[in-house]
This record gives structure tokens, sequence and C-alpha cells, in this order.
């Protein structure tokens, strides 16, 4: 067999192992049984130790072929980043046995490869192999023997290091000369960050250096219009080198928030790609996980909380972030750098569960939310058939910054106003956002937002109108998980304005005491006693309301166009 038909062969492997596992899909079918997730198993019911999954899952991407064959996958596996394993192992070196850090020494080496080509802007080294089933794609359209797949890394990672140089993040700590080392190897990963040592500062931060796959051929589609590999080198290079730069701040940082916004920043320098599209579904498919969920792939979803912030507070929230990192863990940074703005997590989270709600076709309802939003997923959501007049509870219950939507579509027959009531548990808090809406208009009716607590509950007027209501429960106290709540309808007659289940002389009593002895405001909002329907309440709705009770005069409705 030449050399030219091994390279081919090994090539179309990579395509087929790689197509099977990403295909961009929805449903449960997204959580399947990977390497890495066979390896996670097998630790959460006690057949490894924590010291060994951290191992093993080293081993899955810088060295499959050592794996016992138990956790192999049988369509392969390519994983979006190697790096959350590495730093892993950093923190648990010392829990290692001799023999594993021998093998993770060898892991973590730096590889012996045949060529170095420095980059344009003289910050990078590529290194790279040009013979041998582990050499680079060997094109070279400009016949300037630098292969065209090298140049292309040099130029983005060049991209990205411009990039972040603007936006004022830390620089990376130097291993010891000008450049920053690029590895083109095989992996079953797009590409890893390599902690090595630490730096020169005062604080936990790493040199590194970084490992990318050598062809990236066979990895998920993408939407760069120059093709499927191009898209994947760039979001490589800005995805990776974002990494090295965290290292600079805190290698010992919470990993969810590393690769969100590490992701996040792929959209940013290279927004053609789009790579991103491939992860939302573990996102938008389980809205109750918690947002910093780690170990699998919803912590690349993640990215559109980092998003949202960016959106709603610029993007040089994220790097103080990082500055607070070096010290708090993750959320407590965020919540940090929110302060400068007068705000916390718990404050903008129910926020953040509202935007989620307008993607794909809801995308274009008020012009709001993300740029991209009609190309992300809908939210998994609940349906209920008609008001819940007994208690709904829901089957997935949302975990500390986690979410449920919740759909009901009232009844034509209810005629009158409804109030909901809202009972979470109160071992956290809650944030409970709530819209209206007409089906036929695409319209949002009536947003309502922030209450933060375990109980509340709220008035829709003339719910007879509606198509349905979109109730959306939030914990946003950071930890607990499971979360239980009860929501239930109880509906209002027209003229019933104290609540009381009658319409009677006590509602009379009551718009009296309203107008003219500084009582209690009408519940919900003022237009429930506006009877008369002339767009204040005023003491012709009490007589209105005279009329209804004692002279037979027309009973209290609805104020409709």
């Amino acid at each position: 067999m030449t050399f030219m038909t091994k390279m081919i062969l090994i090539q179309l492997l990579i395509v087929l192992m790689a197509s099977a596992v990403f295909a961009r899909e929805t449903g449960d079918s997204i959580k399947e049984q990977t390497t890495i997730r066979k390896i996670e198993n097998a630790f959460e019911i006690g057949q490894i130790s924590k010291r060994d999954k951290t191992f093993l899952c080293v081993q899955a991407i810088l060295a499959p072929s050592a794996l016992p064959q138990e956790y192999a996958s049988p369509d392969g596996e390519i994983m979006k980043s190697g790096t959350e394993y590495l730093l892993d192992a950093l923190e648990s070196w010392d829990q290692f046995s001799s023999e594993q850090q021998s093998l993770l020494a060898q892991y973590l080496s730096r590889p012996s490869l045949d060529t170095t080509y420095i980059s344009p802007v003289g910050h990078f080294a590529i290194h790279y192999d040009t013979i041998g089933s582990s050499s680079v794609p060997l094109e070279d359209l400009n016949s300037n023997l630098i292969p065209d797949y090298v140049e292309r890394t040099a130029e983005y990672a060049d991209s990205a290091f411009r990039a972040y140089q603007n936006l004022g993040y830390l620089p990376v700590p130097s291993d010891g000369d000008s450049y920053y080392d690029i590895f083109l190897v095989p992996l079953t990963a797009y590409g890893v960050t390599v902690p090595e040592s630490p730096g020169d500062s005062t604080w936990n931060d790493y040199e590194s250096y970084m490992k990318m796959h050598y062809t990236l051929a066979g990895f998920p589609e993408n939407d760069d219009p120059e093709g499927d590999v191009i898209g994947a080198q760039k979001v490589t290079s800005a995805h990776e080198y974002f990494h090295a730069i965290q290292l600079a701040y805190n290698a010992y940082q919470n990993r969810w928030w590393m690769e969100a916004t590490a992701v996040m920043f792929e959209e940013i320098i290279y927004p053609e790609v789009n790579d991103n599209y491939n992860y939302l579904n573990y996102f938008f498919d389980y809205p109750k996980d918690r947002l910093n969920e780690e170990g699998t792939w919803h912590q690349y979803a993640s990215f559109i909380w980092v998003y949202f912030l960016i959106e709603n507070f610029g993007v040089d929230l994220i790097e103080d972030v990082f500055e607070y990192g070096i010290y708090y863990e993750s959320l407590a940074a965020i919540d940090s750098a929110l302060s400068l703005y007068g705000t916390k997590i718990q404050s903008v989270f129910p926020n953040f569960v509202l935007w989620n709600y307008f993607t794909d076709i809801r995308s274009g309802m008020g012009g709001l939310y993300y740029v991209d939003a009609a190309a992300y997923p809908l939210v998994k959501d609940t349906s209920v058939s008609g008001l819940p007049y007994s208690e709904f509870h829901p089957s997935d219950r949302p975990d500390g910054l986690g979410a449920n939507y919740v759909i009901m579509h009232p009844d034509p027959s209810d005629d009158g106003y409804v109030r909901i009531f809202f009972n979470g548990s109160t071992n956290s808090k809650w944030g409970v956002v709530y819209i209206t809406y007409v089906q036929e208009d695409m319209n949002i009716v009536f947003p309502q937002m922030g209450y933060l607590g375990a109980k509340t509950d709220f008035g829709i007027y003339d719910v007879a109108l509606l198509d349905s209501i979109v109730i959306m429960p939030s914990v946003v106290s950071h930890y607990l998980d499971n979360n239980d709540y009860g929501i239930i309808a109880d509906l209002v007659q027209w003229g019933d304005i104290d609540n009381s289940g009658a319409v009677n002389v006590l509602d009379i009593v009551f718009l009296i005491n309203y107008k003219f002895k500084g009582g209690v405001h009408p519940p919900y909002e003022e237009r429930i006693a506006d009877f008369d329907c002339n767009g204040s309440v005023n003491i012709l709705d009490i007589v209105f309301l005279v009329n209804y009770k004692f002279k037979s005069g027309p009973p209290p409705g609805p104020c409709r166009d």
C-alpha cells in the first residue's frame, strides 16, 4: 500500500467517525453514550475513582488507542476542546499513581515535529509534520513551500491574537521565548491548551502551549463560506488561544465559564462560522439544567449566557469577570462584575430566561433579543391544556440557575380575569416571568418581570382573548437542584375587585375607599375597576356598579376595542 493510499484511508476514517457523532440533532438523542460520557457514568455509579476518571478523560483526548475497551465509543468521538480535562489533571496531579503520572507526562509533553513556521505577526510558532501518517494536508496553492493548512492556522491565530489585544486582555505568560507554540497533531478534539508551569504573577497564572488537530477533516459542519475545515481552523484558533489567555488570570477557575466564554469569542472574532450552533440543543433542550453545569456539552452551549451579558452590559464586562476570577469562583466573579452596573445574577437571570424563549419562529416577535435568534432552536417547554385550576407541578424540576417554560392555553369560555398563583420551594429564590400573547398576531401582549422569592401571584386581564400564557419560573439561587413549584389559576368574575368570590356591596365600598379615602389599589391593574371603559376609574364606575347591583343595570365586563 502506497503512502498516499494510506493517507487517503486515514482521512476517510476520520470523516466517517466524526460524521457519525456530529449530526445537528435535537431531543434526548444528543446525550449519546460517547467515550467521555461512559467515563463520567462509570464515576457516577462508583466503578472508578475521581482520579481514574480524570486520567481516562485525558487519555481519551490525547491517547485514545490506550483506553480500556469498555470506554471506547463504537462510532468514534471528537470533542470540542480537551483543555478542561488537562486542567483537571493539573489540579489532581498529586493524587495520581506513579504510573499514571509517567503516562500523563508523556501525553502532555511537547511533540517533536519536523517543520516550524512563524506566523506573519511573529507571535506564533506553528509546528507540523510533512511526512508520515501525522502530516498536515500538503496542498500549497501559492507554491511557497508552506502548506496552505499551516499558513491559514497562522493567519487565524494572528487575527485572534490581535482581537484579544484590542480587547485589553492580559498577555499570555511566556515560556521563555517570544513565540506561542502551536503543534498540529492527531487528537480526538479540535484542540487543547496544555498548561505547563506556573507563570511569574502572584496569582495562579500558567504558561501553556496549544495542540490543534492536524487536518480537522470530517469535523462538525459549520457555516463558513470557505468550507468546514477553514471554519474549524478559525474557531479552534480563537477558542484555544482564549484558553491560553484565561490561564493568564487563573488556571483553577470554573471550567464551564472558560468554555462558555471561549465559544462566545469564536462568534465575536469569526461570526461567519457558527460552529457554536452544533451545541445549542444541549442548552435549549435542557433549560432545567443548571447554567454552570460542567463535564457535558451544555457548557459550550452556555455561551448564550455570555452573549446575553455582552448584549446587555458590553463586552468589557467579560474581562472584568476574569479580573475578579483571579480571586473568586466564576459565579461570584460574575456577580462582582455586575455590581459595577448596579445589579447581580439573580436580578438579570429571569430576563435571560425570557430572551431564550424568543428564538426560531418566535425570533421576530417585537424585534427583540439575540441578533441570531432565528437560527437558534426553540427552547423545550411543557404544554398545559387549559388553565390549571388544579395545581400544576413540573416533571422536570429546575436546578439552580435553571428554568422551565410552561405554556397554558385558556378556554375561550373562561370569561373574566384570571389570577395565577406561583408557589415555589422556599429552599430557593425564584424569578418569575410571564407573557401573554395572541397567536395570530404574533404579539407580546404583556410581559411581567422580576419577582425574587418563593411565592407570588399576578392577574391577567380578559383571559378569553388569549391564545396562550407562558410562565417562565427560574431558580435564581445558584446551587440547589430539582426545585419543585406549583402553579394554580383562579378565574375571577368581572366586578369582583376585592376578590371575595362574588360581586356585592363590598366591591362598591372597595371603590369608594380607593377613590376617596386612600384605600388600596384595585388588584394587579386599575382597568379591572374601569367598568364604563372610559379609560379611568372614577365616580362613574361606582355609579355603574351600584346600578348593576340595585337597579338592573348592565353587568360589568371587559373593555375591548
